[in-house]
């Protein structure tokens, strides 16, 4: 993303301390699930739970692993194994690489669009303010709309 052209929330949606923290979150959702399933055991689960965690710092090491693997993923598993000694052998048990990272996407369009939903619920009044404000005001319309008169208000509404 384009820093200047980008906002605050949305960029740190984006960020890469966010993406790792929702490829976290995958894999220790996934970890909870072999515990239920009695591959993990609850001592690990708990260790993993409350020791890994993603800031700058991590995601340093994970370029730097990435620089030695070459794989992403291999690199984020390595530097988030580190921080829980042994029972780091469980993150990313039984997975791919493509499970974590789609999974993760996921979520990420999921915490974009809810910024995108309550910035349109923020806009409609607005739209529908001006449309009303505006609604005898003409605009000369473009080449692709034949170049007829338009009303502003229902240029608004087709926004809406």
């Amino acid at each position: 993303m384009i820093k200047r052209y980008t906002l605050p929330e949305m960029g740190h949606v984006w960020s890469e301390v966010n993406k790792f923290q929702k490829w976290l979150d995958v894999e220790i959702a996934i970890c909870r699930a072999w515990n239920k399933l009695g591959k993990i055991p609850d001592k690990a689960l708990k260790e993993i739970e409350e020791k890994t965690y993603i800031d700058e710092k991590v995601v340093e090491r994970i370029h730097e692993l990435d620089k030695i693997y070459n794989h992403d993923v291999l690199a984020f598993v390595t530097a988030v194994a580190e921080q829980v000694g042994e029972n780091g052998r469980y993150i990313h048990l039984g997975i791919t690489s493509s499970d974590v990272i789609d999974t993760a996407l996921g979520l990420l369009m999921r915490e974009a669009i809810d910024i995108l939903l309550k910035d349109i619920d923020e806009l409609l009044p607005v739209l529908e303010e001006n449309a009303f404000k505006y609604k005898e005001t003409v605009m000369m319309g473009r080449p692709m709309e034949f170049m007829q008169n338009l009303w502003f208000w229902a240029k608004v509404c087709t926004l809406v």
